[in-house]
């Protein structure tokens, strides 16, 4: 059986508080009271949760990857190495 990662809704529902206060928290915005804020940190940690990266970048439309370029910038590599997708 496998035993899925605790997600930000978990860590909301065990704090009793919602996912955006939870993502304030994680964001480390200052308009979270500091009572709410230690506890949905000892959630995080009671739980072992840790952001989904891909996710975020997901969410923030962009990502720590950098793109290949070839080195003489001749973008026809591409297109002489990957032949089309036959659509039928």
């Amino acid at each position: 059986m496998k035993i899925r990662k605790p997600t930000i809704k978990d860590v909301a529902i065990v704090a009793g508080v919602s996912t955006q206060t939870v993502s304030r928290v994680l964001n480390n915005r200052e308009d979270v009271a500091e009572a709410t804020r230690e506890r949905i940190l000892k959630t995080i940690s009671d739980l072992d949760y840790s952001p989904n990266e891909a996710a975020r970048y997901l969410v923030r439309q962009r990502s720590k990857r950098t793109p290949y370029v070839p080195h003489n910038g001749d973008a026809t590599y591409y297109a002489s190495n990957n032949p089309p997708v036959d659509s039928q």
